[in-house]
């Protein structure tokens, strides 16, 4: 199992590191930071097992606090020394000081044992962990208690465990949850099934849309469109990039219609606007559909037959996560 969310942290976050000043490495207990010393994972107290971020400790009194949650933006300045110390290891201070001053504050501590007078401050779904985690009393008042923990197999598998509860009670139908939710997994394994379940819904809502708004042709939508003797995807998935694509930052979409044929009752025609439109003229049989022509604008493509299949990726190629219309698709139920 990854170190879940270490490396988003990290990389995607302003991370601070200060140092212990020179003046004050003499005091430092080196043999009880080393044994604190190391990556530190913060969960919220009301949400049992969210992950906040992630604390990293190292023995010479280096501190790195990727979320900004022990050592706010506030705190952060050229002008002062913040680092990280401790007496013994039932807990360590998080302590700042102007440069050059004598007197030193606590901006922080972290108390890395709970005992009984404190187990009442604990949120009871941790009381069998004990042994394992610690506590700190944010100076965000909206924070409240934060749990810590130095055990990276019981955060690992506390994380997944949440996580994987949370996808359980995720409301399938809904686009909208399961790309907020894929959004917050680093846990591969964990996308995978999330990225299945979404593309999936996404296919049933695409079909959804078009018996709404074509309902003469929705015994055809099902059925694999063929090109010669070559069968490809069913026809509704030709409607993926017109459908469940948008441009979030424009709102453009590629627009498609079907109507029926001029010259063909027995064929229906499907037009995509892109630069040039494109029309693909559709005659539907009992099991499945024919492609009996391609045209752009108007005339017929030359020799199309034979190059077909390049183009149709173009039209049934998924959006990325962040180019889905989710509010299309979630407008049909």
């Amino acid at each position: 199992m990854k170190k879940i969310m270490t490396v988003i942290i990290l990389f995607m976050s302003t991370m601070l590191v200060a140092q212990v000043p020179e003046d004050l490495t003499e005091q430092v207990n080196k043999e009880v930071l080393s044994e604190l010393s190391g990556t530190w994972y913060i969960f919220s107290n009301t949400k049992p097992f969210e992950q906040l971020g992630i604390l990293t400790l190292i023995d010479d009194g280096l501190i790195s606090d990727g979320s900004n949650i022990i050592i706010k933006e506030s705190d952060i300045s050229e002008d002062y020394d913040i680092w990280w110390s401790a007496k013994d290891n039932t807990g360590f201070d998080v302590i700042k000081r102007k440069k050059g001053a004598q007197n030193q504050v606590i901006i922080q501590h972290v108390q890395c044992i709970v005992s009984d007078k404190d187990k009442k401050k604990i949120n009871k779904s941790y009381y069998e962990y004990l042994s394992k985690i610690g506590y700190l009393e944010s100076n965000n008042k909206e924070m409240g208690i934060l749990i810590v923990t130095k055990d990276e197999n019981f955060a690992n598998s506390e994380i997944t465990k949440n996580l994987k509860s949370k996808w359980a009670k995720l409301n399938k139908n809904s686009v909208k949850d399961h790309i907020d939710f894929y959004k917050s997994l680093s846990d591969d394994e964990l996308k995978r099934d999330v990225y299945k379940s979404l593309f999936e819904l996404v296919d049933k809502k695409i079909l959804k849309v078009l018996v709404k708004e074509y309902p003469k042709y929705k015994n055809h939508f099902n059925k694999p469109l063929q090109v010669g003797e070559q069968s490809y995807d069913k026809l509704y998935r030709f409607f993926t990039v017109s459908i469940a694509g948008i441009n979030p930052d424009n709102d453009y979409k590629i627009e498609s219609s079907i109507t029926a044929n001029r010259n063909n009752l027995s064929v229906f025609d499907i037009k995509w606007k892109y630069a040039q439109d494109v029309v693909f003229e559709i005659e539907p049989s009992k099991n499945y559909v024919r492609l009996v022509n391609v045209l752009k604008d108007g005339d017929t493509v030359e020799g199309w037959p034979l190059a077909i299949h390049i183009l149709f990726p173009a039209f049934t190629e998924y959006p990325d996560i962040d180019h889905i219309d989710y509010k299309l698709l979630d407008s049909v139920k």
